[in-house]
């Protein structure tokens, strides 16, 4: 019997459950009313379609109520004004270089309790 599910549509319905996941669990995280920030970073390796994959869910992130913010570089995470807004970091890098500055904030961020997901294309 030959399987008609494309890599392409398994590899999206595979984010799409990961990120319904992620979406759920960061909905029920806390009973505050406020929306939640989202940090999407993209970039890395054009191979994996990073931009595409932030375009796919974008939309429905805001649908649902995030407050969204969308960077192509990892120069984000030096932004000590916004990081500590941040509840949730989606890094869709591949075979990208972090520097030690750009890395410990990002430590920063998460380890003062923001979630981090990520994935490649």
């Amino acid at each position: 019997m030959k399987n008609n599910l494309s890599r392409r549509n398994f590899i999206k319905s595979g984010l799409t459950a990961g990120t319904g996941t992620l979406l759920a669990s960061s909905l029920l995280y806390g009973q505050d009313k406020r929306a939640k920030n989202l940090l999407f970073v993209w970039g890395g390796w054009d191979g994996h379609q990073p931009k595409e994959c932030v375009e796919l869910f974008l939309p429905w992130m805001q649908d649902v109520g995030y407050n969204v913010r969308v960077a192509d570089s990892l120069d984000v995470y030096l932004d000590e004004s916004y990081m500590p807004s941040v509840d949730i970091i989606v890094q869709i890098w591949t075979m990208g270089k972090i520097t030690d500055d750009q890395l410990a904030a990002l430590l920063k961020t998460v380890k003062n309790g923001a979630g981090m997901a990520g994935w490649h294309g």
